[in-house]
This record gives C-alpha cells, sequence and structure tokens, in this order.
C-alpha cells in the first residue's frame, strides 16, 4: 500500500515531464518561420531597374526624322527628297537664265529636289507629262505673312545615262522681305524649308 502510493506521484511527474518534453519541438519550427520573410526583399530590386532603361531610348529616335527633308516623301507614283533651297536674283537651268520680274521686291527661291523613284523619259514632253500626272507643279511656297508662292513654269530637271530622272531644281518667286518659309505639297504635305534653307 505505501509502494502505491510513492509510485504513484512519480509516474504522474514523469507522464507530465515527458508532456512537457514533447511540447518543446513544436516551439522550435515558429522561430525558422520568421527567416523566410526576408528573401521578399529581393525581388522590388529587379523590378525597379527594368522600366528605367526603355522609355529614353524610344523617345529619342522619332522626332528627329523631317518628312521630305531627313527621309523622302510620296508624290503621286514620285518619291521625291527635298536637299537644298537657295535665294537667287535669277533661276538658271542648264545655259539658260531667267531673272525675276520685280528684282526690287522679288528674288527666287530654287529648291533643289533628289528624285529617288522617278520614270524614264525620252523627250520633254515625257518629262512634262510625268511632273503634271504627279502634280508636282501643284506644289505651293507660303511665307510666314500667308502669301503663296506657286511654281515657275520652268521646272529644270537632270537625267542620267538610262534616261532616269534624278534631280529637279524647281523655281518659286518670294518677296524678298521674308525670311521663312514652307512648302506645300499637293495632299497639303507641309514641309518647313528652313533647315535646309
Amino acid at each position: 500500500m505505501i509502494k502505491k502510493r510513492v509510485i504513484l506521484p512519480i509516474l504522474g511527474t514523469l507522464l507530465t515531464g515527458s508532456m512537457a518534453c514533447s511540447t518543446i519541438p513544436f516551439l522550435a519550427p515558429t522561430a525558422t518561420s520568421t527567416v523566410t520573410l526576408t528573401p521578399t526583399l529581393t525581388p522590388t530590386l529587379t523590378s525597379t531597374s527594368t522600366p528605367t532603361s526603355t522609355p529614353t531610348s524610344t523617345r529619342t529616335l522619332t522626332p528627329t526624322k523631317i518628312t521630305g527633308i531627313e527621309e523622302p516623301v510620296m508624290i503621286g507614283d514620285a518619291k521625291l527628297q527635298f536637299r537644298r533651297a537657295l535665294r537667287r536674283d535669277s533661276f538658271l537651268c542648264g545655259d539658260q537664265s531667267y531673272p525675276v520680274e520685280t528684282p526690287d521686291t522679288d528674288e527666287f527661291l530654287v529648291l533643289t529636289v533628289k528624285v529617288i523613284e522617278g520614270p524614264m523619259v525620252k523627250t520633254e514632253d515625257d518629262i512634262s507629262n510625268w511632273i503634271t500626272s504627279n502634280e508636282i507643279n501643284m506644289m505651293e511656297v507660303v511665307d510666314i505673312n500667308n502669301h503663296y508662292s506657286d511654281i515657275n513654269p520652268d521646272i529644270c530637271y537632270q537625267r542620267d545615262s538610262k534616261d532616269m530622272v534624278t534631280q529637279l531644281v524647281i523655281p518659286f518667286v518670294i518677296h524678298k522681305a521674308v525670311a521663312s518659309f514652307v512648302l506645300i505639297l499637293p495632299d497639303d504635305t507641309r514641309i518647313p524649308l528652313d533647315p535646309i534653307l
């Protein structure tokens, strides 16, 4: 009877001790679970570095091209590029010289135009028909005072050995006092001439 009374408290103490020991390992995973939170900071660094480099490269490329001057423009089936604009008292075409009618107030604005795609021509009528059918002779120049100038009828051209038109020289009569001009194509495309004047 005495042995049973001594053994039961000992067994009870051992049982509660072993139960306490068996719960200790369940505390350990809570400490390691906090370690997994630290790697979540790294993806934010990679996402911020990529968008900053792309917008700057695309913005600088687009606005640099001037239609008709730095890149060709189509007028009918003619692909043209305007290379130079000169102010002159007279217009030269080959051996012929055409003076301006009112030299005190007016002068010629002479456009040199490279023909990138054009026709094969054999006669003067061929080139005249090509200029008319593509409405190249319908181009106009307007100045900052909204004064319009039509093309002088004497359009000069050059051909290569294969009778391909390679260049046009187009005169407009302008006012001497005006400094800035815009070329208006038949489809109403406007080309500022200041970069080549």
